[in-house]
């Protein structure tokens, strides 16, 4: 590889659909890219996805395109030497039937760097997800991958039939739906017993999975009726009996949904995980960011004052993160609150301000503004009182207090609104390609809205996608624009928003 080149090439596997199965080095990669070239089934795997770069589908879709490989090669070339850092993105493993050496021979050739980031293959995924061990020492002790959609240029098959039916293991067969019916009478016709179970499984870990259970003899008539279609894996041999007996065990309440997240970026993967970790694909727009304060004097006033106060009130976790930042940028540190006193709206906040040494004197049970006012209308009367809020939101909290103490309100951050563009998480929202939407404020749901498309909308509207909102103020001001509320989360922890997408799908 020539030492000049400037720009640099990864193929990263994207795995087989789940978005936590992308490894680590992977969504790095993609992240700092400035041209990803993805498979459409590849994209789907990446909803965190928060970078600027440009995405070009490819289209490498089996059975309805012509060769891309040429003007895929010609594209990386030309970003490359323009010094460009360019992502070549497959499903699963990129160099397990992803036809990558024909894409990186060219760079090779060319002198371009490239690096190649493993994935999980989508037979592992569809293994795990049927509870089917390809390998057994009892009746596999070993396993073969199989393509069953063969290069069609070439003159013959390169498969042994004869030798595959006779393979002492478990035969995995790739991208092999539409042609099944002749891998089934391949392996027939060369010995290989009607009554050998197969598993099939399609779209591996992603949310609309399917699996089924039959056997050489019977599989092509139980895809018809289960309405199995590709992408799917073909599971042969003994370690696939009893597949259907044992797939419920791995189910989880929110497996086969997707959700729809609005967190800002930076702060959505607790609630992700937690979807996650319940069986969801969670899937995060970011429609609001996070952005410096609007006044910076007035912040530093108010920072500088804060030991005069008798309560620093902090109504969100983002408040008080900006505020602590803020300090460390002027070097200073919590001991700017003096004797205040700290409340804090709900759990998180107090969480946040406490990875900065201060230990809230009040968190209200009821995690917002309502819960704070009720909290603190008797301890806040005729007293000092220090707002820390964002530059826009309600103003019941100092509405609430104004008349009994001595409010001021400083900002500490502000809410930008983003309008996405770019990225598969969003085409996927703005599709409909979703099961329910998590809004954590009104401006939150007017922000996925505005990035919707009329598919998403209608199914918003209709309830086939369910709308949970966190607290009544979310949920009215949803209803007020005309969408119907399926649950409210009682309270802002990431606990009780998923256990209200569970209530919404009537599982609690």
């Amino acid at each position: 590889m020539s030492e000049g080149a400037t720009g640099r090439v990864f193929f990263v596997g994207a795995g087989p659909g789940d978005p936590a199965l992308i490894t680590r080095r992977g969504f790095e990669v993609i992240a700092a890219a400035e041209l990803v070239l993805y498979d459409r089934l590849a994209a789907r795997c990446l909803p965190e996805y928060s970078g600027s770069a440009t995405w070009e589908c490819v289209e490498q879709l089996p059975g309805c395109h012509p060769d891309r490989v040429v003007s895929i090669v010609e594209r990386m070339l030309a970003a490359a030497r323009a010094g460009q850092t360019v992502v070549r993105l497959k499903g699963g493993d990129a160099m397990v039937f992803g036809r990558s050496a024909e894409e990186w021979e060219p760079l090779l050739e060319a002198g371009i760097p490239f690096q190649v980031i493993p994935g999980v293959t989508s037979s592992l995924a569809a293994a795990a997800a049927s509870l089917v061990t390809l390998t057994d020492r009892r009746s596999a002790s070993a396993v073969a991958f199989i393509t069953g959609h063969e290069n069609p240029d070439k003159p013959g098959s390169m498969l042994d039939w004869g030798l595959l039916a006779r393979f002492p293991g478990t035969l995995v067969f790739y991208m092999g739906v539409a042609r099944l019916g002749h891998v089934v009478d391949q392996l027939t016709r060369h010995g290989k017993p009607a009554e050998t179970p197969v598993a099939v499984v399609s779209n591996a870990s992603f949310a609309h999975e399917k699996r089924l259970e039959a056997t050489l003899g019977t599989v092509i008539g139980e895809i018809g009726r289960c309405g199995i279609s590709a992408p799917a894996i073909t599971i042969v041999g003994e370690v696939a009996r009893g597949t259907a007996s044992r797939a419920p065990l791995g189910n989880r309440p929110l497996s086969g949904r997707v959700v729809i997240t609005t967190r800002p970026q930076g702060q959505e993967a607790p609630l992700l995980a937690v979807l996650a970790a319940r069986g969801a694909t969670a899937i995060n727009i970011p429609v609001l960011g996070i952005g410096p304060a609007p006044d910076l004097a007035a912040l530093d006033g108010a920072i500088d004052d804060a030991s005069g106060m008798d309560w620093v009130v902090f109504s969100s976790a983002n408040g008080a993160k900006a505020w602590f930042a803020r300090l460390g940028e002027r070097g200073l540190d919590a001991r700017v609150f003096g004797h205040a006193k700290v409340a804090a709206i709900g759990r998180e906040t107090a969480r946040q301000l406490q990875t900065h040494g201060i230990r809230a004197d009040l968190v209200p049970e009821a995690e917002r503004s309502e819960g704070l006012e009720a909290a603190l209308m008797e301890l806040s009367r005729g007293k000092r009182v220090l707002l820390v809020r964002a530059d826009r939101g309600r103003d019941h909290l100092e509405k609430a207090l104004d008349p009994i103490a001595k409010v001021r309100c400083v900002a500490a951050y502000s809410q930008i609104d983003h309008d996405l563009q770019g990225g598969p998480e969003i085409a996927r929202f703005s599709s409909g390609e979703f099961d329910a939407l998590v809004a954590t404020s009104g401006r939150a749901f007017q922000g996925a809205i505005r990035n919707a498309g009329e598919a998403a909308i209608r199914r918003l509207q209709n309830g086939e996608a369910k709308i949970i909102a966190l607290g009544g103020v979310t949920a009215g001001a949803i209803a007020g624009a005309g969408f119907p509320v399926a649950q409210v989360a009682s309270a802002a922890n990431t606990q009780s928003i998923a256990d209200a997408v569970e209530v919404a799908f009537g599982l609690k």
